[in-house]
């Protein structure tokens, strides 16, 4: 195998790699879904200030922040952002999440976009 074929089938291999394993002993847990669409949703610890520290985690890791919810109905602070494999295996060891889960498409009826 060529050098050129080589690394082409690396950046296929990383272009859709799902997860990345994170480097702590105890990592918030990682919810994959059968039909991906971009982004993850990041599910804070009960009692942390999502609005506040959601920008730092974005800047610390490099991830592009869209939503942070306030409601706190849902029982947990989240937030969705778009980032790589690589800065969720580093979100996965911070103290202040809970669980990420992958963002995924939904349909309504019998037509799924996964097929």
């Amino acid at each position: 195998m060529s050098e050129t074929t080589a690394s082409s089938a690396r950046s296929r291999a990383t272009r859709f790699q799902r997860s990345v394993e994170p480097s702590c002993p105890n990592p918030a847990t990682l919810h994959l879904v059968r039909c991906p669409a971009p982004g993850y949703i990041v599910a804070l610890k009960s009692g942390t200030d999502a609005t506040s520290v959601a920008p730092i985690l974005a800047a610390r890791y490099g991830f592009a922040l869209r939503t942070v919810w306030t409601q706190q109905s849902l029982g947990f602070p989240p937030f969705y952002a778009i980032m790589s494999v690589q800065a969720v295996a580093q979100l996965r060891c911070e103290p202040s999440v809970d669980f990420i889960e992958e963002n995924a498409f939904g349909s309504v009826g019998l037509q799924s976009p996964c097929g």
